[in-house]
C-alpha cells in the first residue's frame, strides 16, 4: 500500500505543478496534505471492508453461491471499486463482479507480482497501476482468505485510477 501511495503522491505532485502558470512555482500547493489524507482514508476503509467481506466467506463456507453473494455486497458497499474477483487458490479468477467483466474470467494470476507478496505475507496487497482487462487504468487491492490455515483464495478489488483521481478533485 505504501508504494502505491508513493506513487499518488509523487503524481498529484507533478501533476500540480505542472499545471500551475506560475514558472518558479518550485512546492506542490498545500491541498496536496488534504488529498493525502482523503486517499490514506479511503484505502484504508477499502482494505476494512475487504477484510471483513473475505472473512465472511471464510465462516460462511467458499461454494460460488456464497462468494457471489459476498461480491455483489461488497461492490454495493465500496465507493471506489469498480469490479470484485474471486482468485481460486490455483491464482486463477473464477467470478466476477459486475458480470459485465467476465472477459477477466480464467486470468491466471500466479506469475503476478502482488499476487506472489499476497501469498509470501498472507495479508493483504495494494498494486502497483496497470493497464487493466476491462479497459481501465487500475489498481487492485487484494485480500487472502486462510482458513485453518490452508489457502482458499481471494477477494481483488479494481479501482480505476482515472476515475478515482477525478473524485478528489
Amino acid at each position: 500500500m505504501k508504494k502505491v501511495l508513493l506513487f499518488i503522491a509523487m503524481v498529484l505532485i507533478i501533476s500540480a505543478c505542472s499545471n500551475s502558470n506560475d514558472p518558479v512555482q518550485k512546492a506542490p500547493p498545500t491541498e496536496l496534505s488534504t488529498l493525502k489524507i482523503w486517499i490514506n482514508s479511503d484505502m484504508s476503509s477499502l482494505s476494512f471492508k475487504l477484510k471483513q467481506f473475505a472473512d465472511s466467506i471464510k465462516i460462511n463456507g467458499a461454494d460460488s453461491t456464497n462468494i457471489r453473494k459476498v461480491m455483489q455486497q461488497l461492490l454495493e458497499k465500496s465507493e471506489i471499486g469498480y469490479d470484485i474477483t474471486y482468485i481460486s487458490a490455483d491464482g486463477i479468477i473464477t467470478m466476477v463482479e459486475p458480470t459485465q467483466y467476465s472477459v477477466v474470467i480464467n486470468k491466471d494470476l500466479s506469475q503476478e507480482e502482488s499476487y506472489k507478496q499476497m501469498l509470501q505475507t498472507k495479508n493483504y496487497v495494494f498494486s502497483y497501476s496497470f493497464n487493466a482487462w476491462e479497459g481501465v487504468w487500475g489498481a487492485t487491492l487484494v485480500y487472502p482468505i486462510y482458513k485453518d490455515g490452508e489457502y482458499l483464495g481471494a477477494l481483488s478489488v479494481l479501482i480505476d485510477v482515472n476515475t478515482y483521481f477525478k473524485g478528489l478533485t
